[in-house]
C-alpha cells in the first residue's frame, strides 16, 4: 500500500512543479496492475481467510493467533487496508520524472518481479529494480542492504544536483 501512496504522492508533487527527488517503491507491482495478495479477496468475508493470507506473505507471527485481544486491535486496520487497496484504481496520466527505485523479495508469493519492473513504465527518469533475497516482508531481514540502496541512490543525486551547481 505505501508504494501507491507514495506514487500517488509524487504525481500530485509533480502537478505542483515540485517533483521528488526520487520514488522508492517495495513488494508492490507497478500501479496499473492488479493487487495480487493472498485473503484479499476474502478481507470482508472472515477473519480466518484475512488472516491466512496475511500469514502466507509473513505478515503475522502465529504467536499472534493465541491473543484474542491483540487479533481484535490488528484485524480492522488489516481490513482497512486492503479496503483501501481494493479501491484504488490507477488513472493513466503523464509519467513522473523523477528516478524510480523499485524494490521487491525474490519469493514473494503475490509480487512477481516481471510485475515489479512495470515500475519503469511510470518515470522519464532513470529507474532501478533491486531484487533481494526474502518474501513480501523481506525488509525484516534485509535491512541493512535496503539501507545502502536508498543512501547510494540519494548520495548519486546529491552529487548530480552539486556537480550541476
Amino acid at each position: 500500500m505505501g508504494a501507491l501512496v507514495a506514487f500517488e504522492t509524487a504525481r500530485r508533487l509533480e502537478q505542483e512543479g515540485q517533483p521528488p527527488t526520487v520514488l522508492f517503491t517495495s513488494a508492490r507491482q507497478g500501479p496499473a496492475l492488479p493487487l495480487q495478495a493472498p485473503g484479499a479477496a476474502n478481507f470482508e468475508v472472515n477473519d480466518a481467510s484475512l488472516l491466512e493470507g496475511v500469514m502466507a506473505l509473513g505478515g503475522i507471527e502465529s504467536e499472534l493467533l493465541a491473543h484474542p485481544e491483540l487479533l481484535e486491535l490488528v484485524l480492522p486496520a488489516l481490513r482497512g487496508d486492503y479496503r483501501l487497496l481494493s479501491m484504488y484504481q490507477h488513472q493513466p496520466g503523464p509519467p513522473l520524472s523523477c528516478p524510480l527505485v523499485a524494490l521487491v523479495g525474490d519469493s514473494d508469493p503475490c509480487v512477481p518481479v516481471e510485475g515489479v519492473r512495470t515500475w519503469e513504465r511510470e518515470t522519464l527518469g532513470p529507474s532501478e529494480l533491486h531484487v533481494l533475497p526474502g518474501s513480501h516482508f523481506y525488509l525484516d531481514d534485509q535491512l541493512p542492504q535496503v539501507v545502502e540502496i536508498i543512501s547510494a541512490s540519494l548520495l548519486g543525486r546529491v552529487q548530480q544536483a552539486h556537480a550541476m551547481d
